[in-house]
């Protein structure tokens, strides 16, 4: 049984790679963060199991899986997973409820920060002051 993760990008896969061979699946990891979604789609063919992050999973993709049970997607929301056609094919979707939560509150203060203190404007002060474009590279 295979587990396939179509998108690598995290530091290591330590937790999921134990975890999946404690219950007998070998973990397989896509070697690009980016690419081609038909060169995911033939890499993941023979999965199990699929964890995802914003490879879009629809019908072209899913029609050439032929062991695929789950789809599990490092996120909130389904918004790159079609859901009616995961729903024809048979196959659970699930995501990770409150993943990057921290993030999503940092931003946010981030961005309350920067309107109180009028940072969004800088770009445009930059330019005034040294032309187009700025030194930054802004």
């Amino acid at each position: 049984m295979e587990i396939v993760i179509i998108e690598s990008g995290y530091k290591s896969y330590a937790f999921e790679k134990e975890l999946f061979e404690k219950y007998g699946f070998h973990l397989r990891i896509y070697p690009e963060y980016k690419g081609d979604p038909s060169g995911k789609r033939d890499f993941a063919k023979n999965a199990d199991g699929i964890l995802v992050r914003h490879t879009t999973i629809d019908e072209v993709f899913l029609s050439g899986m032929k062991n695929l049970k789950a789809v599990v997607r490092y996120g909130v929301g389904y918004d790159n997973i079609d859901i009616e056609a995961r729903t024809r094919h048979g196959i659970k979707v699930a995501n990770v409820q409150g993943y990057a939560n921290h993030a999503v509150s940092d931003h946010a203060i981030a961005l309350l920060f920067s309107c109180t203190r009028g940072l969004w404007d800088t770009r445009f002060q930059l330019r005034e002051k040294y032309g187009s474009p700025p030194p930054c590279g802004c």
